[in-house]
């Protein structure tokens, strides 16, 4: 009634997963941690993002001013073109957002007068990346 032992258990089990800075049990504790420590996205309100590539799921976080926007390439494949519309900004203020996992920063975008950035770009995501970005607003 049991399974045999998977042959590669002496690379793929915790132990060696929790030592490897770049495992998937290492990206769990990441995540985990990240969202322990912020509201946002502990408890923040969830919002889908319009999005003109429907290989990109987007979604914002946000608790009180502190707005979190999650992308999530769904695809075999690297997305270098896609808009997401982002509102509630300074009227004819500046977008940008700065990755919580890593050192990536995003491309930047520009408010309409009515605080609307339509078609944001932030950046190419490859094939199944998620990348979650910490809103950072300038007013014009």
């Amino acid at each position: 009634p049991w399974k045999p032992v998977n042959p590669d258990t002496r690379w793929v089990n915790v132990q060696t997963q929790q030592e490897i800075e770049d495992s998937l049990w290492s990206r769990y504790r990441d995540l985990i941690k990240l969202r322990n420590q912020t509201p946002a996205l502990s408890r923040g309100t969830v919002e889908l993002l319009a999005c003109d590539d429907a290989r990109i799921l987007a979604y914002e976080r946000r608790e009180g001013d502190d707005r979190i926007v999650v992308l999530v390439n769904v695809s075999g494949d690297t997305v270098n073109r896609y808009g997401v519309t982002i509102d509630g900004l300074p009227e004819k203020g500046r977008l940008g957002g700065v990755s919580l996992l890593g050192d990536r920063r995003s491309g930047m975008g520009r408010a309409d007068g009515a605080g609307v950035v339509r078609r944001w770009r932030p950046t190419v995501l490859r094939a199944s990346e998620a990348l979650v970005l910490r809103l950072q607003t300038e007013e014009r």
